[in-house]
């Protein structure tokens, strides 16, 4: 549109704007291209499959289990101590303490009181 206005609070009046950007980027990204046959492609895909190895690994080892001999005496049986659920966990520290209300006052019964009304001008206060 060619009569397209906006408020303009530094000038404080309604200003036109001639050139009015008709493009929309819904979704834009920022990358690169690598070519197949290009030696960064070939570095790429290396340093993939190097990860993959080692993420295979690390499962390997994860499933390996571990043999355990138990000793012949009770006591030297190892206890297992159960971790505390870490979501649950709240600390006393960390806790806000809620403060009890309390209200002490006193009332006393006001002194007796008479009213009092009159008429007053400027010549009154002057002459007092």
């Amino acid at each position: 549109p060619h009569n397209l206005t906006h408020f303009s609070h530094k000038e404080r009046a309604f200003k036109r704007e001639d050139q009015v950007d008709q493009v929309v980027f819904h979704h834009s990204m920022d990358g690169g291209i690598l070519l197949r046959d290009s030696p960064d492609d070939q570095d790429q895909t290396e340093i993939q499959k190097r990860k993959e190895e080692e993420a295979q690994g690390q499962e390997q080892d994860d499933d390996k289990e571990v043999e355990f001999d138990p000793p012949e005496d009770p006591q030297e049986m190892p206890v297992k101590n159960p971790l505390r659920n870490q979501f649950n966990f709240s600390d006393r520290a960390a806790q806000t303490k809620n403060a009890i209300l309390r209200e002490r006052g006193w009332a006393t019964e006001p002194p007796p009181t008479t009213g009092f009304t009159g008429t007053v001008t400027q010549w009154d206060i002057f002459d007092q």
